[in-house]
């Protein structure tokens, strides 16, 4: 850009005007979570339900959102949540499968298929016939109930050792509360290998002969 006529000592000149920098706007953790969904096969066909979500309550719109991690909890899940003592970034973290959709597909459907009553609770939360639910359904829901979890996060903010005594109480009244069913069905995930090897006693103590019927218990 060119500046004003300035005089000196050698005459007459214009100066080139350097415009201030433009600063530079900081994304938002919703413009963060929102790109880590669009770029993903998986992740862009939630997007409508993530907007939906945080328009609702848009306290969500804090939590950072983060590709699931087998290695955390077993290549059988879809979602899960965390409070935000429990993440290094000090604010709750909603983990979500994204990637390929076909694998994910895949995947959701075996989990359908694996675990007893799972197709029929989810369908019936939906207001669907249980041959009607789709695994991008279940993925969907997941996702939606993890959020929730999220909301309950901040409700409880200030007073989470009320909360954290309501979900132990919750999960204890389960069999093995604090292992999910998606990692119960997975040989793998660290809960699915603690049963396995403790199985002699687990089945003792729950009156279950085989997996799936501890599974049923669960659920």
């Amino acid at each position: 850009m060119v500046g004003d006529w300035v005089q000196g000592p050698n005459g007459w000149s214009r100066e080139l005007a350097v415009p201030a920098a433009t600063p530079e706007i900081e994304k938002s953790q919703f413009d963060n979570n929102l790109e880590l969904l669009v770029n993903s096969e998986m992740g862009v066909l939630l997007t409508g339900v993530y907007k939906a979500a945080v328009a609702a309550d848009p306290r969500l719109a804090e939590a950072i959102m983060v590709p699931y991690d087998d290695k955390e909890r077993g290549s059988k899940g879809s979602a899960f949540a965390r409070r935000a003592e429990s993440t290094q970034s000090g604010k709750p973290e909603i983990h979500v499968r994204l990637g390929e959709i076909d694998p994910a597909l895949d995947l959701l459907d075996e989990t359908l298929q694996k675990v007893p009553n799972l197709r029929e609770i989810i369908a019936d939360k939906l207001f669907l016939e249980p041959q009607e639910l789709t695994p991008l359904q279940l993925h969907a829901f997941i996702f939606v109930h993890e959020l929730g979890h999220i909301r309950e996060f901040a409700n409880y903010q200030g007073n989470m050792p009320e909360l954290r005594a309501r979900q132990k109480a919750e999960k204890d009244a389960l069999p093995l509360g604090n292992i999910a069913t998606s990692a119960l069905i997975d040989p793998n995930s660290p809960g699915g290998q603690f049963v396995r090897e403790n199985w002699e006693a687990i089945s003792k103590e729950h009156g279950v002969e085989s997996i799936d019927e501890l599974a049923a218990l669960k659920n």
